[in-house]
This record gives C-alpha cells, sequence and structure tokens, in this order.
C-alpha cells in the first residue's frame, strides 16, 4: 500500500530587525509578501498579520537589541516566532490579566486568534511561538497530481 503525501511544507518567511516599534510595520509587511504565495485566504491573512504585528510591537516595546519573526507554513497551519535578543536585561512583562487601559490587550488578542502559544524566556531571548491553524488549507502544488476537489456530476 502506497504511503499518502505528507503535507506541502513552504520556505520559511524570517526577518531580523532592530527591536524599536519604527520596524514593526516593516515586520508586517516583510510577512504578507510570502502569504498570498502560500495561498493562504484573505481572512487568515487579516489573523496573521495581526498576530505579527502584535508580537513584534511587544517585541519591541519590551524587547532588546533586536527581533526575529519567522513563519512557517504547512497545508494546514502556520508556525510563527518572535524572539527578541540581545546583552540588554529582560524587561519585566506584563501579563495580559495585569493589563489596564489599551495597553496590554496584544497577546490577549493573539491568544484568542492562535491555537496555541507557547511563551519561552530565558537570559538572553523571549521567544513567542504560536501555533495558527489555517481555516481552509492552501491548495497542493501545481503538478501534485491531485485532482480538484468539486462537485461531480
Amino acid at each position: 500500500m502506497a504511503t499518502p503525501p505528507s503535507p506541502p511544507r513552504y520556505r520559511p518567511a524570517s526577518v531580523s530587525l532592530p527591536a524599536q516599534e519604527r520596524y514593526v510595520p516593516i515586520a508586517r509587511r516583510h510577512v504578507a509578501g510570502h502569504l498570498p504565495a502560500w495561498s493562504i485566504s484573505p481572512a487568515d491573512q487579516d489573523s496573521v498579520l495581526l498576530i505579527i504585528g502584535e508580537l513584534a510591537a511587544n517585541a519591541a516595546k519590551h524587547g532588546r537589541e533586536t527581533m526575529t519573526i519567522m513563519v512557517t507554513a504547512s497545508s494546514r497551519s502556520l508556525t510563527i516566532e518572535v524572539t527578541d535578543s540581545g546583552a540588554k536585561a529582560p524587561a519585566q512583562r506584563q501579563q495580559p490579566s495585569e493589563a489596564e487601559g489599551e495597553n496590554g490587550r496584544g497577546l490577549q488578542i493573539v491568544e484568542c486568534l492562535a491555537h496555541s502559544v507557547q511563551y519561552i524566556a530565558d537570559t538572553t531571548a523571549t521567544r513567542v511561538r504560536v501555533d495558527y491553524r489555517l481555516a481552509a488549507g492552501p491548495p497542493p502544488p501545481s503538478g501534485s497530481g491531485r485532482p480538484p476537489q468539486g462537485d461531480r456530476n
């Protein structure tokens, strides 16, 4: 019996930038440039870019010298990792429940949109890893040999 094909994986989108708020739009634009090529639906693109924006803004506000954004796509999900690193001592991070007013809601938004969120911190870096499940997986790459799905008359 033949083994079913594994879901396609795409080349990751990755960018390292200074951990400053003015670079958050650049991080979003970088990732936004990859999403159509991965056949990510417009609704999923909006959610993913919101996650990227919130995590990059958090890294810029509380981060250190640099922030690295990496997004890896498969046919069913995206893995989003935002890491801030450098020599600066870690800042005290507010928990979402401690937030007041308009600030501090970004991580709550991320947690609502994501399937899972992991926070990993040590003395050299803080990393947030998000598993985002796609509402509808992208079509298989052309030439995959799979017939199109749809009505059969």
